[in-house]
């Protein structure tokens, strides 16, 4: 059977890997609108799956059309080829076999591939960050190294796109002056996943914190930050919940601060286990450098609890001081510790109230029909 659409990007169905992109298209195979058909030209870890061919996988309950176009881990970030050539590179080795649809890419190289290898067909491209910020030093993008480069490439994706899919409002205007048929949209979350639960009793101020342990997530801020709190007094321990390359360095600083019996590096966790832990705690704090529409900060709200971040972990503005938490007025851990104080007690009603237009169901269903 034809399918709908097309998602071409390094997405593993039998690894359901959460956070960013990934979680992305898993929420739209999962609500997308009954008999909506979606294949996915993707990766696999796994030798036996035979690379090129289609086959029929189940992902949330919904059959999807999949082919392998290379094998590899997606969450590895310790990688010498980046995953997009070598998706690239099988998007060229098996062009004959994708039908012609509607075709969907989430990286601009991926998007600038598809339109060189499967011309004459309908695209919509996703830009996931915000990409001036991206292609700063300091960051985890490759391309930052050759930041005249990408620019090419964005205009090869982008040019053909019939819709450009925008999760960063400056860079949807930025893409709007360039003359691309940009629309902002904020992510969402899964309303099965992220809910409200029961205030936690007061006593230990429990802190949440959600993300790649990547430059760009500044985790190592969330960590100072806690021992500025514990210096002034707070009882307050500290969940790190995600995976990456600052792993080891996190590691180092819990030792060197003193802090090994009070931080958990709990790693990468299932989404169902992540809003459990949200839930948990009374206090999200986000440390980021930059980003698009941060979904750790809408699935915080959405499970009541408030947010303390820094102005660049917020760019909706969804986190408004005695409200839904509070934005630091730096980049310093003490200025983080003093929204993480202020927001300890904001309304967990507020919070939910701020995202209730935000539900999966409902961003996925206004997603597709356009």
């Amino acid at each position: 059977m034809k399918p709908d659409r097309l998602i071409v990007h390094q997405f593993d169905p039998g690894r359901d890997v959460p956070g960013g992109i990934n979680t992305c298209i898993s929420d739209m195979v999962r609500y997308a609108p009954g008999g909506y058909s979606i294949a996915i030209a993707g990766v696999s870890d796994r030798a036996e799956d035979r690379l090129g061919d289609w086959t029929v996988r189940t992902l949330h309950g919904r059959e999807i059309q999949f082919m392998p176009l290379a094998h590899l881990a997606p969450e590895r970030q310790d990688r010498r080829v980046p995953h997009s050539v070598r998706v690239a590179a099988g998007l060229a080795r098996f062009r004959r076999r994708i039908p012609r649809v509607l075709t969907q890419t989430h990286r601009v190289d991926l998007g600038a591939a598809a339109q060189s290898l499967l011309p004459r067909r309908e695209t919509i491209q996703f830009v996931h960050t915000d990409t001036e910020k991206a292609l700063e030093d300091g960051t985890d993008s490759l391309w930052r190294l050759a930041p005249r480069v990408y620019g090419l490439v964005e205009q090869v994706s982008l040019s053909k796109a019939r819709r450009v899919v925008a999760f960063s409002r400056r860079d949807a205007e930025r893409l709007r002056r360039a003359g691309f048929p940009a629309t902002s949209m904020r992510t969402w979350y899964d309303p099965e996943l992220f809910y409200p639960a029961a205030p936690q009793a007061n006593g230990v101020l429990r802190l949440a914190w959600v993300g790649r342990l990547e430059p760009p997530k500044a985790p190592e801020l969330a960590v100072e930050t806690l021992a500025v709190l514990r210096r002034r007094g707070v009882d307050a321990k500290l969940t790190v919940v995600g995976d990456g390359t600052l792993r080891p360095a996190l590691e180092r600083l819990v030792a060197e601060r003193g802090l090994d019996d009070l931080v958990t590096l709990a790693g990468k966790q299932p989404r169902r286990d992540t809003a459990e832990i949200v839930r948990a705690s009374r206090v999200l704090v986000m440390s980021s450098r930059f980003e698009g529409s941060p979904r750790a900060l809408i699935e915080s709200l959405a499970c009541g609890i408030p947010v303390a971040c820094t102005a660049e972990s917020d760019p909706d503005g969804l986190v408004r001081t005695g409200e839904t938490g509070a934005v630091g007025t730096d980049r310093s851990p003490g200025a983080l510790a003093e929204a993480v104080l202020a927001a300890a007690d904001a309304s967990r009603a507020a919070c939910v109230d701020a995202v209730s237009d935000l539900r999966a169901p409902d961003a996925v269903a206004r997603l597709l029909a356009a």
